[in-house]
């Protein structure tokens, strides 16, 4: 099997249920680096908040954040790929979610930024006590998202919206797919996610691909959600977890053991070492 590069998702997939990575992966990817593959983190969440996991596995690959709709590089934080959501797009997500009265963030720019501390918020103010400034997210806590993103000039890549009413967040998401320009997606069962249409971890994945010169039969894809589809999708090898959406697992070429079992280093102990 001749894979140059694997795409890694976090949550549901490298991280364990705590959020944490384990010393067996972390070891484990480090022996599979050894051998001059390439390892790329490839989560829905903001550029900052993944770096972080990034840096804890010593990876130095470019990262793929938002769910495709940025790649960067991880150490300068230079641009390869970025797609932005449009204003009116922006606009009407705002309107819908406060009419909706649900908890919601947007990633504008480098800053999540909320009108709620809970959810996603919460638990990145939590984590930020736990490092150092320079790999902390930042949180802003606003009266009202749309005035923030208006003020920054509209460089927003992704919004979430979480909730435990599960029937209310999909009624949401169901009238939010009558605009034909937005792309949505989830990561876990509480909650759904707005990019620009078109915008896919897969899609980002391809660029990558060619950034560095490889065919996607030179790739290993590893994850467990809607959101790691597309890319389980153009992957030469796509690897599912144990714990991931039945449609990730029907994809897969293998399925390995679960986030909670260390099922990365399983599937990459199993397979290339």
């Amino acid at each position: 099997m001749d894979i140059k590069l694997i795409a890694i998702d976090l949550d549901g997939t490298l991280l364990n249920s705590n959020k944490e990575i384990s010393q067996k992966n972390i070891s484990t990817i480090g022996k599979v680096m050894d051998k001059g593959i390439k390892i790329v983190i490839c989560s829905g969440r903001i550029f900052m908040g993944a770096r972080i996991y990034s840096k804890m596995i010593r990876v130095k690959e470019p990262i793929i954040a938002c769910n495709g709709a940025i790649v960067r590089d991880m150490i300068t934080g230079a641009s390869i790929h970025e797609e932005l959501m449009d204003v009116e797009d922006c606009k009407r997500v705002v309107d819908t979610l406060h009419n909706s009265n649900i908890y919601f963030h947007a990633y504008v720019g480098d800053s999540m930024v909320s009108e709620r501390l809970e959810f996603s918020t919460l638990r990145y103010k939590q984590i930020n006590e736990r490092f150092d400034e320079e790999d902390r997210v930042n949180i802003h806590i606003v009266d009202n998202v749309w005035d923030y993103i208006e003020e920054m000039g509209n460089p927003v890549t992704k919004f979430v919206v979480m909730s435990e009413d599960i029937d209310h967040l999909m009624a949401i998401r169901t009238k939010l797919k009558k605009i034909p320009s937005i792309e949505l997606t989830s990561s876990d069962k509480n909650n759904f996610e707005i990019m620009r249409r078109g915008v896919s971890k897969g899609k980002a994945l391809k660029i990558l691909a060619r950034h560095f010169g490889y065919t996607m039969n030179q790739i290993m894809a590893i994850g467990d959600n809607e959101n790691d589809i597309s890319m389980l999708e153009i992957a030469g090898f796509p690897v599912a977890m144990k714990n991931g959406w039945d449609e990730a697992k029907q994809l897969a070429k293998f399925v390995t053991k679960s986030n909670d079992d260390d099922g990365v280093a399983y599937a990459l102990e199993y397979l290339l070492l």
